[in-house]
């Protein structure tokens, strides 16, 4: 059964002039004094009829639309008539502006990393020291970086694996990076994650070289990301030097006395 609608008008100032009444279907309106001017519309109720089976009935206001906050993603929703708009902030769009236009609007590498977005969703490029999916996860570089031996033309070096078992979980091995002082030489090696040392091969005898050891996670875009370094300065050891004989000088025997 549908409510009775009541629309409720006060009095006027004359007092002869009755409320205006709508009434229910079926039913007729009383005149209404055309010499008494039009009262304002004070209040609309709805009348629900009496129920049956012992419920309640009675009378209620009208429903603000927006009391169940419809509009998501920080809409402002205007009520009106028993309907609402959601009036959406910048990014959003659709009915309950549930509908992001720029995926990376909101942020979702934070400072973490830098968002790209493609086809209505989003990557993100981690910096240095973050991994995940959203950068939210924390790559660890690895400690105690050392040099085990010094050759002519090598060098070979050991670290520890970074602490904690999920700090180590995440990564997928190390590159070795390694370059000469004056910079003209520089190589970077990949070393699973199994092994935690490494042999620097063909380097120049004698010269200094920077060696940085990152953590790594591999990702399917190529776009690895990386730790912080762990980093020292080895030196190659030196030719050994040329001796002549006692008795001898630069290429000619000496005179004896």
């Amino acid at each position: 059964m549908q409510p009775h609608v009541w629309s409720l008008q006060r009095r006027t100032s004359a007092g002869h002039s009755p409320a205006e009444m709508e009434a229910p279907a079926g039913t007729s309106r009383g005149p209404l004094s055309a010499s008494a001017p039009q009262a304002s519309l004070e209040s609309t109720v709805r009348q629900t009829p009496p129920c049956r089976s012992g419920r309640l009935s009675g009378y209620s206001p009208e429903v603000d639309a927006c009391d169940s906050s419809p509009c998501q993603h920080g809409g402002r929703c205007e009520n009106g008539g028993g309907a609402y708009l959601c009036v959406c902030p910048e990014g959003f769009f659709g009915y309950h502006c549930e509908t992001v236009s720029d995926p990376c609007f909101s942020s979702p590498c934070g400072g973490r990393g830098y968002c790209l977005a493609s086809n209505g969703s989003h990557s993100c490029t981690c910096k240095v020291g973050y991994t995940g999916k959203d950068c939210a996860k924390e790559l660890f570089p690895p400690t105690a970086l050392k040099v085990e031996r010094v050759e002519e033309s090598g060098v070979s070096v050991s670290w520890r694996p970074p602490e904690g078992q999920a700090s180590r979980q995440v990564l997928d091995g190390y590159a070795v990076t390694y370059a000469s002082s004056d910079g003209s030489y520089r190589r970077t090696d990949f070393v699973d994650r199994s092994r935690s040392w490494h042999q620097l091969r063909a380097l120049a005898a004698g010269r200094a070289y920077n060696i940085s050891v990152f953590s790594v996670k591999r990702n399917a875009n190529n776009k690895n990301d990386i730790s912080r370094p762990a980093v020292l300065l080895a030196r190659t050891r030196e030719h050994p030097l040329d001796t002549a004989p006692p008795g001898w000088g630069r290429g000619r025997p000496a005179t004896p006395s």
